[in-house]
């Protein structure tokens, strides 16, 4: 089984074995976000925010981003998720935000949401 924290790979990182199997499915990374969010958007998501629940290290987030929301915010509980994704999104200069959190307990803490999806838990 794939621990928890190597959920998602991060571009530019090296790949599980897992990794090297899933790749181009539609149910990993990518693949996952065309096959299982994309068909629930607007074509034009400018002005919109995006939240993520159960974000893992936030290639959702990225994604969201590249689709043009302007505010995309993800929550994840794992420590080494949160960690692993802030590292990436600070060495690829990106702009979203990710917290530690429980989901339960981090409502004050998020945005009015246009879409919230829970794809990654």
């Amino acid at each position: 089984m794939k621990p928890f924290e190597t959920y998602q790979h991060l571009e530019g990182t090296k790949m599980t074995a897992r990794d090297e199997t899933e790749v181009g499915s539609k149910f990993w990374n990518k693949g996952k976000w065309d096959s299982f969010v994309v068909p629930f958007l607007p074509e034009d998501c400018k002005e919109m925010t995006l939240v993520d629940m159960g974000c893992n290290p936030g290639v959702f987030l990225n994604l969201a981003k590249e689709k043009g929301f302007d505010k995309v915010v993800g929550v994840d509980s794992n420590e080494v998720s949160i960690e692993r994704g802030k590292g990436w999104r600070d060495r690829h200069k990106k702009d979203y935000k990710l917290l530690l959190a429980q989901m339960e307990n981090c409502i004050n803490d998020l945005p009015v949401a246009d879409y919230t999806i829970f794809a990654n838990s």
